[in-house]
């Protein structure tokens, strides 16, 4: 049965370590594209993000962003967007508490802004830095950041929808099981070694991919999912050829149907041609 749709995980998967794409990347997903085959977007970012790697690709057409996770569908023909299974201000009082407990930083993602929790020396800290580096140093991120509020405790954020949450520290990989076990009423996925990310439960790549999928009458069988973190388990795993990135997490690579070489090493490139002959069978 052939290939007819290839979705990929955008960081440590399409994207290179500096956020390009690899040219000859680009270049046979626009052949993919040329013999029919559906081209899916599948991020932790907001689909608005990724509209300029639509462009780079040719996707405008034919191709679909299955962004924040699952949360939201986009088909990039009519520009139609739907959005699912969003949190709201009580779910996240419940993680900026856990953040306090365990002196981790705690981010709410909207559309229109980033909200986070810290404890205040964390703030008086980063300020320091950013006065002797020179640049602005945000919680959990670099650059300057728009639209950003910082909670002075857990209960202040009264946002009535929330798309994700954030905690972030060194200590996550050590806190995981602790974590797991208090966030059980949510998915929960690692996706760095500082970065855990939570959804409203039953939310996932996954179950956005499919959703095309079946928009499209394509069945599992036929589709093609490139991912390196943990919250690309549910797309790798509820397909045929999931394929993790050589710099995938180990349990990523355990799940996977094939392992190809790494982000920075033409990984995707590598396992098109790998199974060119399952992609042309048309």
């Amino acid at each position: 049965m052939a290939i007819k749709m290839i979705v990929m995980d955008m960081d440590g998967t399409l994207y290179r370590n500096d956020k390009s794409i690899d040219p000859s990347t680009i270049e046979i997903l626009k052949q993919c594209q040329q013999q029919g085959i559906v081209l899916v977007l599948a991020s932790g970012r907001n689909c608005s993000d990724l509209l300029k790697v639509t462009d780079i690709l040719d996707m405008r057409e034919t191709g679909y962003i299955v962004g924040i996770n699952g949360l939201e569908i986009m088909c990039l023909k009519d520009g139609s967007h739907e959005v699912e299974g969003q949190l709201d201000s009580k779910d996240a009082s419940y993680v900026f508490k856990l953040a306090h407990r365990y002196d981790l930083k705690g981010i709410a993602f909207t559309f229109e802004r980033f909200y986070f929790y810290v404890k205040p020396y964390h703030r008086w800290w980063n300020r320091i830095l950013s006065f002797f580096e020179g640049k602005l140093k945000e919680i959990g991120f670099e650059g300057e950041m728009v639209n950003n509020c910082y909670l002075k405790h857990p209960d202040d954020l009264i946002e009535p929808a929330i798309n994700k949450l954030i905690l972030q520290d060194d200590k996550i990989v050590q806190l995981k099981p602790k974590l797991m076990s208090a966030l059980a009423d949510y998915d929960v996925m690692i996706v760095g070694p500082r970065w855990l990310e939570i959804m409203k439960k039953g939310i996932s790549k996954g179950k956005g991919v499919l959703k095309v999928a079946r928009r499209l009458g394509i069945s599992r069988d036929e589709i093609m999912c490139f991912g390196d973190a943990e919250n690309d388990l549910s797309m790798i795993e509820c397909v045929k050829y999931g394929i993790a990135m050589g710099n995938a997490m180990e349990n990523v690579k355990a799940a996977a149907y094939y392992v190809t070489d790494t982000n920075m090493q033409q990984g995707i490139t590598k396992a098109i041609e790998h199974f060119k002959d399952e992609l042309y069978e048309r």
